[in-house]
């Protein structure tokens, strides 16, 4: 027993003295400020909503978190030896630290554990070796852990692998999870997975078997509204044994699946890429059927959309049922499209049939468009570029009238906003008018 402890020990001494020959100073002065997009839950239109933020590196001594000049967070550089470990998810920004102490060389060493809004999480916590490696026993957030997805990962690392049982933790509930191999890190036998975009209200698992780290065979896929409902089949396909390709005939769901907005494509893939005729899905509820509210083609050997499609708004929802319908040639979208509101005309222009950019007259619908917010802009395109005056509409399509409520110019080279302008605030809807 005694020689095994010093054994463990001299392995990490050695470790530890090969990870010192190989570092040098991480090159801080090379990055640049960096520019993303995050998404946040808004409790007034009860969706997500874009966010844009971006990240500085200050003087080599930290790291700043910005959203429209306001500064979210700021980390400081601990290790300069070590590449940054970068936030992207908008709620970690501005929720999440972790307390723990750091060694003599800055590595994470011994016990750690998550904070979130200022009150700690005791069960989340894990040890970090000498050398700074995760070991033992570890419950962890899952990557896109937010307000809206508190979801834990519990099981063991051993030298920062994961190995044997893991499992996934919603509600105090275990919800899924599944094995990773002794050394290679690899998820092996059957697993059930949470979806990547798996939230309060779009609770969805994934049920099949890994063979070294790969998907293969049928994979079933269950959904939930309701936290302590069971979780009933809703899609599913085939990967092959080979390569973890999917193949065959697939019902999977929209990345953007959830309560409100329940939308499945079906169709067939070969090696991965969608092939021949694709549907666009929706019901209204858990109680109705789905039916076919768009689809269109993919070319045979590109996996490209032919021909003519309808398709869906990225915020497509029950209050926001936007439709595009339009051709595709080799991909690229050519000649004139509509853009529809509950079925009705509300927008719409060209594309150019050589490079597939805008062109002519057009009426765009606000980022937020929806019952309460019907808000169009109206007007042109030249080479993808808007130029010239732009007007701000706000719609009432039962009453069938628009009122001019904005607009300005745009500058005719670049494509950028020049002189007087009167916009509309960020998130706006019809009860703002007031307030503007």
């Amino acid at each position: 027993m005694g020689n095994q402890i010093l054994k463990s020990k001299f392995d990490d001494h050695q470790k530890f003295d090969d990870k010192m020959q190989c570092i040098a100073e991480y090159d801080y002065q090379s990055l640049e400020t960096k520019y993303y997009e995050g998404q946040i839950w808004d409790h007034f239109t009860q969706k997500f909503i874009i966010i844009k933020f971006q990240i500085q590196y200050i003087d080599n001594k930290e790291i700043r978190y910005i959203e429209n000049g306001q500064i979210l967070r700021i980390e400081q550089i601990t290790n300069k030896q070590q590449a940054p470990e970068i936030i992207i998810n908008l709620d970690q920004i501005k929720y999440l630290q972790w307390k723990g102490i750091y060694g003599n060389n800055m590595n994470k060493v011994g016990k750690w554990k998550a904070i979130w809004n200022g009150e700690t999480l005791d069960n989340v916590t894990g040890w970090y070796s000498k050398i700074g490696e995760k070991q033992g026993l570890w419950m962890e957030l899952i990557q896109k852990f937010s307000s809206q997805a508190q979801v834990y990962e519990k099981g063991e690392y051993c030298n920062n692998f994961r190995r044997g049982r893991w499992n996934y933790i919603y509600g105090n509930q275990q919800i899924g999870g599944g094995y990773y191999s002794q050394n290679l890190n690899q998820k092996i036998r059957k697993w059930v997975e949470i979806s990547d975009n798996f939230w309060r209200n779009s609770q969805i698992l994934q049920n099949g078997e890994y063979i070294n780290g790969k998907k293969v065979g049928l994979w079933d896929i269950y959904w939930r509204l309701e936290e302590n409902g069971p979780f009933k089949l809703i899609g599913c396909g085939l990967y092959d044994e080979s390569q973890g390709l999917k193949n065959g005939l697939w019902y999977e769901l929209s990345d953007k699946f959830w309560s409100n907005n329940q939308v499945i494509y079906y169709g067939e893939y070969k090696n991965n890429c969608k092939i021949g005729k694709w549907d666009i899905l929706w019901r209204l509820n858990q109680y109705c059927e789905f039916i076919r509210i768009g689809g269109g083609s993919y070319k045979q050997v590109q996996g490209q959309k032919q021909g003519k499609w309808i398709e869906l708004n990225d915020q497509f929802s029950n209050e926001n049922q936007i439709t595009f319908q339009g051709e595709y040639q080799n991909g690229m979208k050519i000649g004139h499209w509509e853009t529809l509101f509950q079925n009705q005309q509300i927008g719409g222009g060209l594309f150019n049939e050589q490079n597939g950019l805008k062109k002519g007259k057009w009426i765009e619908l606000d980022d937020n468009f929806q019952s309460i917010s019907q808000v169009t802009y109206c007007g042109e395109y030249n080479n993808g570029k808007k130029f010239g005056k732009w007007k701000i509409f706000q719609n009432d399509l039962q009453k069938k009238k628009k009122d001019l409520i904005g607009g300005g110019q745009y500058f005719e080279l670049k494509g950028f906003k020049t002189g007087l302008w009167i916009d509309i605030i960020e998130n706006f809807c019809r009860w703002n008018i007031l307030t503007i």
